[in-house]
């Protein structure tokens, strides 16, 4: 282990997650993967967890020429005719290829054999993030694109921001979506079912949709205690069924109609990125689905390598793939996991630059990302500006939410405060009067969520959760694109 770092560099914090050193190396090699499937890359990269959530970063000028990139991918029309499409059949694959891997009974194989594998299954990881993280970056060149193209043809900008939004809006249901009408129908038909009925409509319910909080292998599954906990919250099945369906419904007739008014011929330039920006706006979602699930299966992995080191799945997710490599083959002593783990868990900072990876734990993460990063820095602002991801305005409480781990403090008639949200997130957002994240754009997921569930949204301000406190009251007006502060009456 180096005992500094020897070049610095500037810096550019993409988002805030909860993950460990094995999927930041994952989305650190899928980046430099990009350059040979789309020309596009970023070589070098941080990670910094400080014992709450992970930060990532990239280098700031590569991430310039990066997002050019991205724009300069939508002038080509193979490009908006068959990106999303391929990367939606890759991922797919890629997912039933690992399920394949591990279909087998691991208990039963050697370390040797499980280094194998492990080996085999990072290559799968790293080849998913590959695709995944193109839906993810080109959302906003895409809807900027798309907007400029409406903005020409209408000359009105409002006009131009209403057909954004709806052009933004799914028209199929993600993973969270679905699990929640299922839930409905069981909740509309529990009073005619047995008790032996119900639970075996909730196993069944867990069997389908325990992936959705498995953002990273080392989180948990949903169980059936979460789902029946949601069931006895409902009090209006029918109302909210019929509220969702008709939802669904009205957006689909809204965007036939404000296409069809568009007047556009199928073979122009307009019309195909507009249908390029509907699929992506799906797919965001759908790809989470399909990380979810590979996450789950990944999971079976780490928790019988991890008996094998006493070691949980979770402390496994902080190291490198060639660390459990090193541990399976002899080369790394249990006890040493077992210490370096426990480090991990306090705070590690994780810089690549190409393929050279450099890892700190403990006091010595904290130490080198401080200078780093140049972490101590104070906001005093009591507002903050960004993108109207839904339209209105609410006053409330702010909670600020890092992780998923910090979504029980969410209470009824708070404005979730957050860097960004998830299909996990979705039950405590239901609570929520308001949102607004440090990242995103009219295409993430929590603008998508607050057209759905019709609660005003800013996104993409870049540091409401430094801005903004717990207890704070926070006024949201999307007509001016802000969040602030204000007195309590």
């Amino acid at each position: 282990m180096q005992e500094g770092v020897q070049i610095m560099t500037i810096w550019h914090k993409l988002i805030t997650r909860r993950i460990g050193v094995q999927i930041a190396i994952a989305w650190n090699n899928a980046l430099q993967l990009q350059k040979k499937v789309y020309e596009v890359t970023c070589r070098d990269n941080l990670t910094y967890w400080d014992g709450n959530k992970s930060d990532y970063y990239l280098d700031k000028q590569e991430w310039e020429k990066y997002h050019a990139g991205l724009y300069k991918l939508l002038d080509s029309e193979e490009v908006i005719t068959t990106l999303p499409w391929k990367a939606k059949e890759f991922l797919e694959n890629t997912l039933r290829e690992v399920q394949n891997t591990l279909s087998i009974d691991l208990k039963n194989l050697s370390n040797e054999q499980l280094a194998k594998i492990n080996a085999k299954i990072a290559d799968k990881n790293d080849q998913y993030y590959t695709r995944m993280w193109i839906i993810f970056f080109t959302g906003e060149p895409m809807a900027e694109t798309v907007r400029s193209e409406l903005l020409k043809k209408l000359g009105d900008k409002r006009k131009t921001d209403e057909l954004l939004l709806s052009f933004s809006s799914p028209l199929e249901l993600n993973d969270a979506m679905k699990e929640r009408l299922e839930l409905l129908e069981i909740a509309r038909n529990k009073n005619k079912l047995s008790e032996v009925e119900l639970e075996e409509k909730l196993i069944e319910h867990t069997e389908k949709f325990k992936h959705i909080p498995m953002f990273d292998f080392n989180h948990e599954p949903f169980t059936i205690k979460h789902f029946l906990n949601e069931l006895e919250k409902i009090k209006n099945p029918e109302e909210e069924l019929a509220e969702i369906k008709q939802s669904l419904i009205d957006r689909k007739e809204k965007f036939n109609e404000q296409l069809k008014a568009l007047n556009l011929a199928q073979e122009s330039r307009m019309y195909k990125l507009i249908q390029m920006l509907k699929f992506s706006v799906f797919l965001r979602d759908y790809r989470d689905g399909l990380r979810q699930k590979l996450n789950l299966e990944l999971k079976k992995l780490y928790e019988e390598i991890g008996k094998r080191a006493d070691l949980t799945s979770s402390d496994l997710s902080l190291f490198t793939n060639k660390e459990i490599i090193d541990f399976l083959n002899g080369k790394l002593s249990v006890q040493h996991m077992q210490e370096e783990s426990a480090q991990r868990h306090q705070s590690f900072l994780l810089i690549q630059r190409g393929q050279k990876i450099e890892i700190y734990s403990g006091h010595k993460a904290k130490e080198i990302a401080a200078k780093e990063l140049a972490l101590n820095k104070e906001t005093k602002l009591g507002e903050v500006k960004g993108i109207t991801g839904a339209k209105g305005k609410a006053t409330g409480k702010a909670v600020i939410v890092h992780t998923n781990l910090d979504l029980n403090k969410v209470q009824d008639g708070c404005v979730l405060v957050a860097h960004m949200t998830r299909q996990d997130y979705v039950p405590a957002m239901r609570k929520c009067i308001a949102f607004v994240t440090d990242e995103g754009g009219i295409t993430c997921h929590t603008a998508i969520i607050a057209r759905e569930l019709g609660v005003p949204c800013i996104v993409g301000t870049g540091n409401a959760t430094e801005v903004f406190k717990d207890g704070d009251l926070i006024e949201v007006n999307t007509d001016k694109g802000t969040a602030k502060k204000v007195e309590k009456k």
